[in-house]
């Protein structure tokens, strides 16, 4: 009787099936994040953000103003970047309304370019004056709420409200008659 349970138990490891399962019911999972979690995320979150978008190029900032007496003034901050961000503390919470993320004592220096023209009927020439500058900024705070909701599969996180607060900006102009300006 052994030989024949021994035959029929190898036959079946070598003969090949298939097996095939239906289900009418949609799958999910559910996933409890702890405090802990929630804060190593968080500190990954923010370290890896900050390395991948640091160093920032940002958009020009051009501006024409009239101002009385001295005519048309021509305004030019260019080659704006973002070269150090470094956040002291953060935290963040779950609510009703989504995640809150907030990140204080935050500072940032920035590098800029600066340049202005201007024209006025008192002078027929263009008086013209440009440079550097750096900022620094001390003090910041950043709040950001999003939230994360299952849009068919996939899962969508949208920023419902977000700020910034600046507690303290320091810019050291450079070139030109920038003595003037400090």
């Amino acid at each position: 009787m052994a030989p024949i349970i021994l035959l029929i138990v190898l036959s079946s490891l070598f003969t090949p099936t298939s097996t095939q399962i239906q289900s009418n019911e949609e799958g999910f999972i559910s996933v409890t994040i702890s405090e802990k979690g929630l804060d190593f995320a968080k500190d990954v979150l923010i370290d890896k953000a900050i390395s991948s978008i640091i160093p920032l190029q940002l958009l020009d900032i051009e501006k024409f103003v009239k101002i009385p007496l001295v005519g048309k003034v021509y305004m030019l901050l260019s080659n704006i970047t973002i070269f150090h961000v470094d956040i002291a503390s953060s935290y963040v919470n779950t609510g009703e309304t989504g995640i809150v993320l907030v990140a204080s004592g935050a500072t940032a220096n920035l590098s800029m370019s600066w340049q202005y023209s201007f024209r006025t009927w008192l002078v027929p020439i263009a008086i013209t004056d440009d440079g550097d500058a750096s900022v620094q900024v001390e003090g910041m705070e950043v709040g950001v709420t999003a939230s994360l909701k299952n849009q068919e599969g996939n899962l969508k996180l949208s920023v419902l409200e977000c700020g910034c607060h600046v507690k303290y900006i320091s810019i050291k102009v450079n070139g030109g008659a920038s003595w003037l300006y400090q």
